[in-house]
């Protein structure tokens, strides 16, 4: 691999698929996930046409597989996200977890995208600091 795992991971935390969501239940429902990604090549260059190919969220239909054939060393706790990267041969090229406060959501009212970190949730919806209901 030619490429440096702090450049994959710049590029990677891009990925709109995994770290951005329209909704809070959209997020909710993700975590716990991990998500199992190939490859073609890295080089110095970037990724090359990276394809989504599996996630689990249920840890009892995963352990075995996961554990067996994708060398998972570790499980998402509730409020994480776990992408595992692999060449299309299936090695194991890097992996990285995005916790529920780093991960991107949408307002409910302005549709501007902030960390949950920065949200408020009120009745059961995300608000960035300018919209929550009452704020006004």
């Amino acid at each position: 691999m030619g490429m440096n795992l702090d450049l994959i991971w710049d590029e990677m935390s891009e990925w709109d698929e995994f770290f951005k969501f329209d909704c809070l239940e959209d997020l909710e429902n993700s975590l716990g996930e991990i998500y199992l990604v190939t490859i073609p090549e890295v080089s110095e260059y970037g990724l090359s046409m990276w394809q989504y190919q599996a996630s689990w969220s249920n840890p009892k239909s995963r352990n075995g597989v996961y554990k067996k054939y994708f060398g998972g060393d570790r499980e998402p706790d509730d409020n994480e996200i776990i992408v595992i990267l692999y060449t299309e041969d299936w090695s194991k090229v890097t992996d990285f977890t995005h916790s529920k406060d780093t991960l991107y959501i949408k307002c409910y009212d302005c549709g501007d995208e902030y960390t949950f970190e920065e949200m408020t949730v009120h009745d059961k919806e995300a608000y960035c600091e300018y919209c929550v209901p009452g704020s006004k």
